[in-house]
């Protein structure tokens, strides 16, 4: 299953859907199944406080996205966070492609990657990636 990055800043309707239950199945993600997901996401791509630029970075599959994640760039550090894969695709792949897309587009640019609040289940396959643990959070540079 081919996997492509893709940098959202303003999700087209079928991706609302796609986002919704994206963040809505993964209830151990934030935002929780609790909370509106459409509106925790539209603050978060008009929301630029304390940064220089905010999105989503998203796996898409058949022009649907399967697995996502929230995008803040700080000067040459990219801080990632709230990864989420649909269920009924996890085990096949998409966040280790997302992963190695998002390690190649960080060293094409020069960016740090640092992962807030890794899920358990990935700690290690973001180490043997090359990332580096320090407390909850993953580095590549």
């Amino acid at each position: 299953m081919p996997v492509f990055l893709e940098h959202v800043k303003n999700p087209s309707p079928q991706d609302w859907i796609d986002l919704n239950k994206i963040y809505t199945e993964v209830s151990e993600q934030n935002p929780s199944p609790d909370q509106e997901v459409e509106t925790t996401v539209r603050h978060w791509l008009s929301s630029t406080d304390n940064c220089d630029e905010q999105w989503l970075i998203a796996g898409r599959f058949n022009a649907r996205l399967l697995g996502a994640m929230f995008a803040r760039r700080i000067g040459n550090e990219v801080y990632l966070s709230n990864l989420a894969v649909r269920p009924v695709t996890q085990g096949r792949g998409v966040a280790h492609q997302l992963a190695h897309h998002i390690q190649k587009w960080a060293q094409e640019s020069s960016y740090t990657l640092i992962i807030e609040e890794v899920p358990e289940a990935l700690t290690g396959a973001f180490e043997r990636r090359g990332f580096s643990a320090n407390g909850n959070q993953h580095k590549f540079s």
